[in-house]
């Protein structure tokens, strides 16, 4: 009883369809099986359509990770003309902040404009499909093999509510599968275009995060081998080249010009690399948290990994997608903490293989296409469940918290937050707002700049800037005796300053 306790209901409902459909299989007239083979893909495309509407479902109510509020404020700081690194803290890449302006042009400072930027990463889960889909081709799949790579994909837990967040490993997936799927097509019908917008998709991988370093790790020894094996010509290498480069000349250039070279090194390279070498964890921490979720999606990837290693015919596109399989798990053990964003290029590789692997092994037994698909329905059944019961976990109280501050602050008026969880549209006490802790941002930045912020006081900034609304993040209220001059609101750990104290 304690097993069936720990399953979604969901999970069971989807569990009891797919027994419906056995039964089918087994007692109903036998002109099923033909008709399931004759709408075999547009059955397939159902099943996507809908898991893709439950991704949607869920970035409209889904509880909103402190990250992603980061990334909302920072781009709200570009909005207002702030430079990143300079006039605030971050220590990540920052294509991602330019590309969510213009949906504050739209809705304004707004937290309608943070459920459009939500949507936004749902179509990049779209995106995410579609490039799954034409590496199964490129791989000589077929369009059944291409669509249960996406099914697998998209009923990942581990994927889902990862991809749905607004973060820039998103877009550093996206841009780092287009690299490959465009290095395939060069190599089955070599374009100079197609080289050169490959080089040039890595490099954007790179500008949206610094993690994208461990997928060209792994790409560059791959052009090196394809060239020295008559692969790639020496031209194309070089296009690539070009390609990849020219995005990084830009970048240099804006970042000299804007007078932030340094600010940049220094935030996004140096402190990044000082981070305290204690804070640390091993992917398999994370990882632990899925297993049974996404526990036959795992199976179907590895065996797909297997399949495409150990298989008597060299496929080179297959060859490819192995290795940076296996790059992208040496790397996430590279990494000091690999939350779940960082398994998202893995993830959506092991579909590629896992989708290509199940449908070669069901096509190798002779299975019905009735048959193959109610195995497939197997795969949903406790992802599918998990991701509803996600759909509980909401953003509601998170939203209402936003929207009183809004409603009673000044668009200037400043606020201490320090752990993102509801400042969004207000300055900030101090260039430091957030990663306040000794064995992070500012801790790391002051070891490594001689105590440039050594001077950092919350209970003194609070004094001096007086905010209306502060949080108890690594503060304490009563030692700096703020509990008499702040109330508490109706939302934990926000407090609100008392009418006339400190004014």
């Amino acid at each position: 009883m304690h097993v069936l306790n720990t399953i979604p209901p969901a999970s069971l409902f989807v569990a009891g369809l797919t027994g419906l459909f056995w039964l089918l299989l087994a007692f109903g007239p036998g002109g099923i099986e033909a008709a399931v083979a004759r709408h075999r893909v547009r059955l397939l495309q159902v099943v996507v359509l809908l898991l893709f509407g439950l991704a949607v479902i869920l970035a409209l109510v889904k509880r909103f990770n402190v990250d992603e509020f980061e990334h909302i404020h920072s781009a709200w700081y570009i909005h207002r003309g702030a430079l990143p690194f300079r006039d605030f803290f971050q220590h990540h890449h920052p294509l991602l902040w330019p590309m969510l302006v213009p949906i504050f042009w739209v809705f304004g400072h707004t937290v309608t404009a943070v459920i459009v930027v939500r949507l936004l990463f749902v179509a990049q889960l779209a995106a995410a499909g579609y490039l799954v889909y034409r590496l199964v081709a490129r791989l000589g799949g077929s369009r059944e093999a291409g669509l249960a790579a996406v099914i697998l994909l998209f009923a990942n837990v581990m994927f889902v509510l990862n991809v749905i967040e607004i973060r820039p490993d998103v877009p550093q997936t996206l841009f780092g599968l287009l690299a490959l799927l465009l290095l395939l097509a060069h190599l089955q019908a070599p374009r100079s275009r197609t080289v050169f917008l490959s080089g040039m998709s890595a490099a954007l991988a790179f500008l949206f995060l610094q993690k994208a370093l461990f997928f060209l790790l792994v790409l560059g020894p791959v052009l090196l081998v394809l060239w020295l094996a008559g692969r790639l010509r020496f031209s194309c290498l070089l296009r690539f080249g070009l390609g990849f480069g020219l995005p990084l000349v830009i970048f240099v250039i804006v970042l000299w010009a804007l007078d932030i070279w340094e600010d940049y090194l220094l935030t996004n390279w140096v402190v990044n690399l000082r981070f305290a070498p204690g804070d640390t964890f091993t992917p398999l921490t994370y990882w632990r948290r899925f297993v049974l979720k996404d526990a036959l999606f795992w199976g179907a990837g590895l065996f797909g990994l297997a399949v495409s290693s150990l298989g008597r015919k060299p496929v080179l596109g297959r060859r490819l997608i192995v290795f940076f399989t296996l790059g992208a798990t040496a790397g996430l053990f590279l990494l000091k903490r690999p939350y779940g964003h960082n398994f998202l290029l893995l993830l959506a590789l092991l579909s590629v293989l896992g989708g290509t692997g199940f449908m070669s092994f069901l096509e190798r037994w002779r299975t019905g296409w009735a048959h193959r698909l109610a195995v497939l329905f197997l795969f949903l059944v406790l992802p599918v469940g998990f991701l509803v019961r996600e759909a509980g976990n909401t953003n509601r109280a998170q939203i209402q918290a936003v929207i009183h501050v809004l409603e009673h602050t000044a668009p200037d008026e400043r606020v201490y937050d320090g752990r993102c969880a509801f400042n969004l549209f207000r300055p900030d006490l101090h260039y430091f707002w957030y990663s306040l802790l000794p064995t992070r941002g500012l801790g790391t930045y002051n070891r490594v700049t001689g105590g440039r912020h050594g001077d950092y006081d919350t209970c003194r900034l609070i004094r001096a800037e007086n905010p209306r609304f502060i949080s108890d993040y690594l503060l304490d209220l009563r030692s700096c005796g703020l509990d008499t001059v702040y109330d508490v609101t109706p939302f934990p750990h926000i407090f609100v300053r008392r009418q006339g104290e400190l004014e």
